[in-house]
């Protein structure tokens, strides 16, 4: 009897296996490439402020080289310096099939970069006076599982709450729960996804970066204010700071000026679409689209325009620590990751880099601030290159190149 199960299981595998492999081969036989850039292979800036021309010139080779080796159909970037938008910029194709240009108002899908959007509106909350982060959230959740009781709004901002990231799932070519295309009806309904699956440690015992976190900060938030998320998000974030091309990822109708998603494959066998995905089960987490002319915005009101006190600011963007003492390892505030810069290059001199990553099905940004310079860069890329740390990278360099303009003009 044991023999045939396992022959049974094995059989099961490698049927499996078989259609994983099929299945996949599919999205490859149907890839595109990316036709040529005529000249001039920038779309009109919106915005090039004139004394940061030069920085603007040097950022955009480096930018359209990176367009073109991680296989991007475009980029598109935004810098704001001081409360005011510098630069704002788009080369390559929102759509290869019809050759649209992407323009600076071009909407991408920002995948994780949704978490700081969800942190910022929490904190306006508690400084609202309508929630405490500290508070157990089974207070404003009672129909939590037992094991939510001790967890605080705190603990789920910086990932040290316990809760589970994406498991395997039946969803080629990403075959995790990433790539899901179910709707569902109400943040109640999405959480249960995870809300049965046992804590992965005591709260702040340890650290684990978690999309369910923030989908479960996204229900609580309505069961303390009852109000729907999108609508809290709307009325104490996107409409204060003026972000009106920032909303839930809908890719239907596609009048909406939303990039057209692909997935990049290494090399040069071009790029293909992804499957049809539905990201409302994590509309806290991953789940919105915008500009980077609006993230950056959104940054800027955060390092310079006073959208939060100095005192909620400093406490969102202080890396938490777990119950050894130790940070967290990806040095994760409340919404956000703490990192730094060495400048000038050579010295001993740390810069703070505040920075998140959006990693969506067939999109990627990141959003990068320096304080010290007062300068917030968003880029993001309609395609899925396997993660958005190139673009990091990229952002950190532009802003170090528009803080040296900066410099000349004082």
């Amino acid at each position: 009897m044991e023999i045939r199960v396992l022959k049974a299981l094995k059989a099961l595998a490698i049927l499996l296996v078989v259609l994983a492999i099929t299945t996949t081969a599919t999205y490859l036989f149907v890839r595109e490439t990316i036709p040529p850039l005529d000249s001039p292979a920038r779309s009109p800036a919106e915005v090039v402020a004139p004394e940061f021309q030069d920085a603007v010139e040097r950022s955009w080779a480096e930018l359209d080289k990176l367009r073109r080796e991680d296989h991007y159909p475009s980029i598109s970037i935004a810098v704001y310096y001081d409360g005011r938008n510098v630069w704002a910029d788009a080369t390559g194709y929102a759509d290869i099939k019809t050759e649209t240009r992407a323009n600076v108002t071009t909407r991408y899908p920002i995948g994780s970069i949704s978490k700081p959007l969800t942190s910022t509106l929490v904190m306006k909350l508690v400084e609202s006076g309508l929630i405490d982060i500290d508070r157990k959230i089974g207070d404003y959740a009672p129909d939590l599982r037992e094991q939510f009781e001790n967890v605080t709004l705190r603990q789920l901002l910086s990932h040290q709450a316990g809760v589970r990231h994406y498991k395997l799932a039946w969803t080629p070519p990403f075959f995790t729960e990433f790539g899901l295309n179910k709707e569902f009806s109400s943040t109640e309904e999405s959480i249960r996804i995870f809300v049965e699956d046992p804590l992965l440690f005591e709260p702040d015992s340890g650290f684990e970066y978690t999309t369910y976190g923030y989908a479960l900060i996204a229900h609580v938030l309505e069961e303390a204010t009852g109000v729907p998320f999108l609508e809290l998000l709307d009325e104490y974030v996107l409409r204060p700071i003026g972000l009106s091309n920032t909303q839930a990822d809908v890719r239907n109708p596609r009048a909406t000026n939303l990039a057209t998603t692909y997935m990049a494959i290494t090399g040069d066998w071009g790029i293909f679409q992804p499957p049809e995905t539905n990201p409302n089960h994590k509309l806290g987490g991953g789940g919105l689209i915008s500009t980077p002319t609006e993230l950056a915005l959104f940054g800027d009101a955060l390092l310079v325009g006073g959208f939060l006190s100095e005192e909620t600011y400093d406490e969102m963007m202080t890396p938490r620590k777990t119950n050894d003492g130790e940070l967290n390892r990806q040095h994760y505030g409340l919404g956000w990751r703490i990192g730094n810069l060495t400048y000038p290059a050579g010295t001993d001199n740390i810069v703070p880099l505040i920075h998140h990553g959006g990693t969506a099905v067939g999109s990627q940004c990141s959003l990068v601030m320096t304080p010290a310079f007062k300068i917030t860069v968003a880029i993001c890329g309609n395609a899925y290159t396997g993660g958005s740390s190139a673009l990091r990278v990229q952002a950190a360099f532009i802003a170090l190149y528009f803080h040296e303009a900066a410099l000349t003009q004082e």
